[in-house]
């Protein structure tokens, strides 16, 4: 399998080949365009996995706009990409189903949410050691999967569910495990919400309760809100996006994600089934392995 870095052309019209269409009135080339959905394609190699980036005859405000029937071009565009064997390609601003499965990066987050938030602390002059985490979510497959990949390097760990019960059992094995006494509540005032450092949200609706300095990083679909809060709160660190150095290369959590679901079937498998604990472990050890360093966290909104 293949991966797919779907990108907008700065001007529709610059990815245009040929003396005779160059030269063709600007309404002649929408035609063009509409009809036969030019294309730029070029190959790419992350870490041995092969996969393209595709720069497509849209610009992004295009997206907004009936200037061209987006959809088709980038339906149409998918098809191809599937005649050449790729299975996830990474497009920014796409929220119909174009056949092809779309990398958000969410799972690689979660996967990488111990180093990134190592980075956040240390740039901001503060320890891991005494940091208070709160997780917010829902008992679903990424909020599990952000649990797993924190408990065994924290020392202060909370989890604000609409449900706590479904967690009790996962507390108890990683209560066993490392002796870290997670703190489970639906309380939607909670001290642990006012206190704490950084707060992991997957998916809960939140109030504007976060201490001052606390960072906030939002792994579910609540950017537009987190948006809103961060104009609000200049005293807060908001994060949505970071990227990561491999073999000398940086590479957004999109692009990771699509590289490795296209070539580790073990991981792909994982993101396609219902949450498996010890596959999960299995899958963050296997990560654990990679050299790779973040580089930079921010807020795309």
């Amino acid at each position: 399998m293949k991966f797919a870095e779907l990108r907008y052309s700065k001007d529709p019209y610059d990815i245009l080949e040929g003396r005779f269409i160059k030269r063709l009135p600007d309404t002649l080339k929408d035609i063009y365009i509409r009809q036969k959905c030019p294309c730029k394609y070029e190959e790419i190699e992350i870490n041995g996995g092969l996969g393209y980036t595709v720069t497509l005859p849209l610009s992004k405000n295009d997206l907004n706009k009936r200037r061209y029937d987006c959809k088709k071009i980038i339906t149409r565009t998918a098809d191809f990409l599937k005649e050449k064997d790729v299975g996830i390609v990474v497009a920014p601003g796409i929220d119909f189903d174009i056949g092809l499965r779309i990398s958000e990066g969410r799972a690689i987050m979660a996967i990488f949410i111990l180093p990134v938030i190592k980075k956040i602390l240390k740039d901001r002059g503060k320890s891991l050691k005494d940091a208070e985490i709160l997780i917010m979510g829902k008992s679903d497959f990424l909020t599990k999967l952000v649990i797993d990949s924190l408990y065994s390097g924290v020392n202060f760990l909370s989890v604000y569910t609409d449900n706590e019960n479904t967690f009790f059992e996962l507390a108890e094995e990683i209560e066993n495990d490392v002796g870290l006494n997670m703190n489970i509540f639906s309380e939607k005032k909670n001290s642990a919400i006012r206190g704490a450092d950084v707060i992991i949200n997957t998916g809960m609706p939140f109030q504007n309760i976060f201490k001052k300095g606390s960072s906030y990083i939002e792994l579910g679909k609540n950017k537009s809100h987190a948006k809103k809060l961060s104009l609000k709160r200049s005293d807060m660190f908001f994060i949505d996006s970071f990227n990561m150095l491999i073999s000398g290369k940086t590479y957004g959590k999109e692009l990771f994600e699509a590289y490795a679901y296209s070539q580790f079937a073990e991981f792909s498998r994982f993101l396609n089934n219902e949450y498996d604990r010890s596959r999960a472990l299995y899958i963050l050890d296997f990560f654990n392995a990679f050299d790779i360093k973040i580089t930079s966290c921010g807020f795309l909104g």
